[in-house]
C-alpha cells in the first residue's frame, strides 16, 4: 500500500514519529477516495456470545444464498483458561491490593487473542459484503454493557469481554475503505421474530421455532436474516412481507 501510494495511487497524510514503550514508530496515513453506495443485496450479521459472528447473504427478492457461522472455539477456551488463572492469581493477593504484575501479564494476553479475533471476524465480513457487491447490516449493540448488580457476574464477564465493539469498529473502517456501505440498525426483536413470516416466535438455547408454520431454525441465523431485512426495509417483518422486485408480483422466497 505504501509502494502504491508512493506511485500516486493513494494520497500520503502527514507522517508522524511517536514513542510507545522506548520504542519508535512512524505512522503514514493513506488516503483514498471510494464512493460508497447503498446496494440491493445486504450481508446480515448476528454478533453474539455463542457465535461470535453469523454472517447471511440476502438479496432484494428474497433469496438467501449464504450463510458463515464463525466461532474460534479453541481461541475462546484460552481466554476462559486465562480467566480461572487471573481469578486464583487474585485470590492470592494481600489485602488491599487488586492487581499484580503477572495479572497485568494475562489481561494484555486476553486483549490481544480479543483484538485477533476482532480482525480476522470484521475481515471476512468484509470479504462476504465484496465478494456479493452487498451492503453491511450490523445491530446496535450498545445496549450491551455490563450491569453490576442487574446481571450475573459470569454474564458481565462475558458481556465486558465481549468483542462486539471492536468488531463493529474494525468492520466500519474495512468496509470504508472497500466503499462498501454499513447501517446499523435497532437490535430490538431480531431474535424474537420470525425471518420467514414476520410472527412472534420463540427461542430455546439455540433455536428458534415458528409457531405459525411450525418452523424452526438456529436462532443467530434467524436474527441475521432479520438484521438484513430491517437494514432494507426498517419496517417490515419476514422475507414473506418484503415488497416485490419490479417485474415480479411476489418475492421470491428461500430459507436457505
Amino acid at each position: 500500500m505504501l509502494k502504491d501510494a508512493l506511485n500516486g495511487k493513494y494520497k500520503l497524510g502527514a507522517v508522524q514519529l511517536v514513542e510507545r514503550n522506548g520504542w519508535y514508530y512512524f505512522i503514514v496515513p493513506i488516503k483514498k477516495e471510494v464512493s460508497v453506495e447503498k446496494r440491493d443485496t445486504v450481508v446480515g450479521v448476528d454478533i453474539g456470545l455463542r457465535y461470535l459472528a453469523v454472517i447471511t447473504v440476502l438479496h432484494r427478492d428474497g433469496k438467501i444464498t449464504d450463510v458463515e457461522f464463525l466461532k474460534y472455539r479453541k481461541l475462546l477456551d484460552k481466554i476462559r483458561y486465562l480467566w480461572r488463572r487471573i481469578d486464583y492469581l487474585k485470590s492470592l493477593l494481600p489485602e488491599g491490593q487488586r492487581s499484580s504484575k503477572q495479572i497485568r501479564r494475562l489481561w494484555r494476553k486476553t486483549r490481544r487473542i480479543n483484538d485477533w479475533i476482532a480482525h480476522n471476524v470484521s475481515k471476512r465480513i468484509v470479504e462476504v459484503a465484496k465478494e456479493n457487491n452487498a451492503m453491511i447490516a450490523l445491530e446496535d449493540l450498545r445496549w450491551s454493557r455490563p450491569k453490576r448488580g442487574r446481571r450475573r457476574k459470569d454474564m458481565n464477564r462475558r458481556l465486558a469481554n465481549w468483542v462486539h465493539g471492536r468488531i463493529a469498529k474494525y468492520t466500519l473502517y474495512k468496509a470504508n475503505w472497500e466503499g462498501i456501505y454499513v447501517k446499523f440498525v435497532n437490535a430490538r426483536d431480531t431474535s424474537k421474530r420470525c425471518h420467514v413470516c414476520g410472527a412472534v416466535g420463540y427461542r430455546k438455547s439455540v433455536i428458534f421455532s415458528c409457531r405459525e408454520h411450525s418452523y424452526t431454525s438456529n436462532a443467530d441465523f434467524n436474527a441475521s436474516v432479520n438484521i438484513g431485512i430491517r437494514a432494507m426495509f426498517p419496517s417490515v417483518w419476514g422475507i414473506v412481507n418484503m415488497p416485490a422486485p419490479s417485474g415480479c408480483k411476489t418475492p421470491c422466497v428461500s430459507e436457505g
